[in-house]
């Protein structure tokens, strides 16, 4: 009978394995850097411990006694026999990887955190401003999972020198948009390219002045089809290209003083920027 499991163990990382042997065959160091390699790629099973005794029988006999303790119980293999104790070894290590492999447990995968990114983007377009053009910038946080992504972020656009009354052509006008966005969007991703396919919804204030005093800010809402890409060409920073465009909602065209303000009921645009890992 082989003796109980309480000698040293000689992996702590694979299966645990107690071996004993005469001074003639491997050392312990050699059995355990052999078994290390054989089932380095299977990193978990339900196999505890090893152990194995090998024995001279007499002048041309060698005998190995081996024995496997896990969830399944302990079992003992029936002894073998050899005229050499390399020959032991070799079964040993065949015969623990068997066991090994046979009671492989699937690691469970783990579950992966979303990552913070930030993207600083300009951006010009039609139809958010009176009569047409605008341009401005983009501040937006997004938590990114594998394959989907919500994005925060504030949005700033101005125009000034506007000509909105034909009648009066020395009148000039300024404006300025200021927003919050939340978008939802799914991402498909490459090797150094995610490609993204957003929706979302936008509301802010709308001011203008046509002297020094600005007038009453109005609300103005859309809602927008966004889709973009990020080319990753360093591990933490992007350069991202993308677009929007979708319906203004209700009040669709502001009036002031002097008219319609001449905001479309549809925008467009198109961005350019800087996207940044802050966190994997």
């Amino acid at each position: 009978m082989l003796a109980p499991f309480s000698l040293s163990l000689l992996l702590a990382s694979a299966p645990a394995v107690a071996w004993q042997a005469p001074p003639e065959c491997p050392t312990a160091a050699d059995v355990r850097a052999r078994l290390q390699t054989t089932v380095a790629d299977v990193p978990r099973s339900a196999v505890t411990d090893f152990r194995a005794r090998v024995t001279r029988v007499d002048a041309q006999t060698w005998r190995l006694e081996t024995a496997a303790r896990g969830e399944f119980g302990t079992t003992e293999r029936p002894a073998v026999e050899s005229g050499h104790c390399f020959e032991l070894v070799d079964d040993f290590i065949h015969y623990a990887d068997t066991v090994w492999r046979t009671w492989a447990v699937d690691e469970a995968p783990a579950k992966r955190r979303p990552a913070l990114h930030v993207r600083l983007a300009g951006q010009v377009g039609l139809g958010l401003l009176p009569r047409g053009a605008f341009g401005g910038g983009q501040a937006i946080l997004g938590v990114v999972w594998k394959h989907a992504r919500l994005e925060l972020g504030l949005a700033a656009d101005g125009v000034d020198g506007l000509r909105l009354r034909p009648d009066d052509p020395a009148f000039r006008s300024d404006w300025v948009r200021g927003s919050l966005l939340v978008r939802g969007c799914g991402v498909l991703p490459t090797r150094r390219v995610d490609f993204l396919l957003c929706a979302g919804v936008e509301g802010g204030a709308l001011a203008g002045r046509g002297g020094a005093a600005w007038n009453r800010a109005v609300p103005t809402f859309n809602v927008h089809a966004a889709p973009g890409l990020v080319w990753w060409f360093h591990r933490v920073v992007g350069l991202w290209l993308g677009a929007s465009g979708g319906p203004l909602l209700p009040p669709l065209e502001p009036r002031g003083a002097g008219g319609s303000y001449g905001i479309t009921r549809f925008f467009f645009a198109g961005g350019l920027g800087l996207e940044f890992r802050a966190s994997q």
